[in-house]
C-alpha cells in the first residue's frame, strides 16, 4: 500500500483534500509512502484472510494489499480518491490474474458502504483512525477483523500488538468488532435462577454474576461475537472457580458454564438472555459541582444505530458514540477536539452512572444521569 508522507498528508487533511473529490486531483504528485511487501503478508496473516474473506482496503494507493488478498482467494476491494494509482492498481491486479476477485474505486472513506467487509486494512494516521472509528462499529458486522499498519485507535486498545521491523514504528496492529453485551443477563440453573450484570467498553467488560447463593466478579474481554469468562463463585461455604464460554447473538447467549471444583463441579449447557433495553431519549447528566460538563444527552435511535446530541452552554453533535446494550460511551468536544470529555457508563430504566475520563483517563469524576419522562 503507498501512502502520504505524514508531514504532508497533515496539510492535506486539513483541508480536506484526502478524502475530497473536489481537490484530489491537485494532489496527485504528492509522494506516498508504501507498505514493505513483508508488512502486508504479515498483516493479511494476522487478520487471518482466508479465501471465505471480503477485505476492504481503505487508503489502497497501488493495491497491493488489495491484490496480496485476491492471491489468497480473497474478494478484495480498495478504495482511494488518487485515481491516478487506482489506475495502476487494476493494471497490476489484471497483470498479477486477480482482476475478477479485486474492484478498486475512487471513493471518499468517511462514505463508502464498509458492511459487507470480513475484514478491514488501513494504512491512515491515529487522527484518521480516531474519526473512522465509530463508522467501523456502525457498519460492521461484530466478529469483522481490523488490521493497522502503525497507527491505533486511541483509547480502543487493540486485541494485538504485532513488531515488526519493516513497519512504521515498528506495529501493526489488529482488532475485532465486538458484539454488544452490556446489560443484565438471566438463565435458569438446578440450583434456580442466575443472572450477570455487565458493563461494556469496547472489547473489555466488567461487572458480576449471581448464581444462587455465589457471587463472581467479571474482569474480561470478548472476541467479536465469542464470551469468555473466568471467575470465583463465592459464597459463605465455598470458592469454586468457574469458565463461562459462549457465543453472543443479539440479546441471546449459548454455550457451556463449568464449574471447576466444589459441590456443583461439572460442566453444564448455559443459555442466558438479555433484558432489553432501549436507552433513547433524553437523559439530564449531572455532574456535582461541575455545571460545565453536565447538561442533556438527547439520544435518538433509527434503524442504523443511534444518533446524539449533548447540550449543556451549547449543543454539540456527537459523533463518536458507542451503544452496547445499556453501556453507553460518547466523546463531547467541551474543551475542544483535541481534549473531549468522555463519559462512559450505564443507562437503565430511567437512571443511569458512570465516569468522566478524557484521553488520558485522569478525570475520574462520576456522573449520574436520570431520564426525562
Amino acid at each position: 500500500m503507498k501512502f502520504r508522507s505524514t508531514v504532508i498528508l497533515t496539510l492535506i487533511l486539513a483541508s480536506g483534500a484526502l478524502f475530497s473529490d473536489e481537490k484530489a486531483d491537485q494532489d496527485l504528485d504528492v509522494p506516498y509512502e508504501p507498505s514493505h511487501p513483508k508488512v502486508v503478508e504479515t498483516m493479511l496473516s494476522t487478520g487471518g484472510v482466508t479465501a471465505r474473506d471480503v477485505l476492504y482496503d481503505l487508503g489502497c494507493g497501488d493495491g497491493r494489499i488489495v491484490i496480496a488478498a485476491a492471491k489468497k482467494g480473497a474478494s478484495a476491494v480498495g478504495a482511494d480518491v488518487d485515481e491516478e494509482r487506482l489506475i495502476e492498481a487494476r493494471e497490476r491486479a489484471k497483470a498479477m490474474g486477480v482482476e475478477s476477485r479485486t474492484k478498486f474505486v475512487r471513493e471518499d472513506i468517511f462514505k463508502l458502504d464498509i458492511s459487507p467487509a470480513t475484514i478491514v486494512t488501513m494504512y491512515l494516521l491515529d487522527e484518521v483512525n480516531l474519526q473512522m472509528r465509530p463508522r467501523l462499529h456502525r457498519l460492521l458486522k461484530p466478529g469483522t477483523r481490523i488490521v493497522t499498519h502503525a497507527f491505533n485507535m486511541n483509547d480502543w486498545k487493540p486485541d494485538r500488538t504485532i513488531n515488526h521491523d519493516r513497519a512504521r514504528d515498528k506495529q501493526i496492529m489488529y482488532w475485532v468488532i465486538p458484539a454488544g453485551i452490556g446489560g443484565t443477563w438471566t438463565w435458569q440453573t438446578k440450583q434456580g435462577p442466575a443472572s450477570m450484570v455487565l458493563h461494556q467498553k469496547f472489547q473489555v467488560i466488567t461487572g458480576t454474576i449471581q448464581n444462587g447463593q455465589s457471587t463472581g466478579a467479571v474482569d474480561s474481554k470478548i472476541d467479536g461475537t465469542k464470551i469468555q469468562i473466568q471467575t470465583v463463585l463465592r459464597d459463605a461455604k465455598t470458592n469454586a472457580k468457574a469458565n463461562f464460554t459462549g457465543l453472543i447473538d443479539a440479546d441471546t447467549i449459548k454455550g457451556t458454564i463449568e464449574v471447576l471444583e466444589g459441590p456443583g463441579a461439572g460442566k453444564y449447557p448455559w443459555e442466558a438472555k438479555r433484558q432489553v433495553e432501549d436507552v433513547s431519549g433524553k437523559w439530564s447528566i449531572e455532574l456535582p459541582g461541575n455545571k460545565a460538563l453536565s447538561g442533556t444527552l438527547d439520544l435518538k435511535r433509527d434503524g442504523k444505530g443511534y444518533s446524539a446530541e449533548f447540550t449543556s452552554d451549547k449543543v454539540y453533535a456527537i459523533s463518536d458514540l458507542y451503544v452496547w446494550g445499556s453501556s453507553v460511551y460518547f466523546r463531547v468536544p467541551i474543551f475542544g477536539t483535541e481534549n473531549p470529555a468522555i463519559y462512559s457508563g450505564t443507562l437503565k430504566g430511567t437512571q443511569g452512572s458512570g465516569n468522566l475520563l478524557n484521553d488520558q483517563g485522569s478525570y475520574g469524576t462520576q456522573w449520574n444521569a436520570k431520564k426525562a419522562k
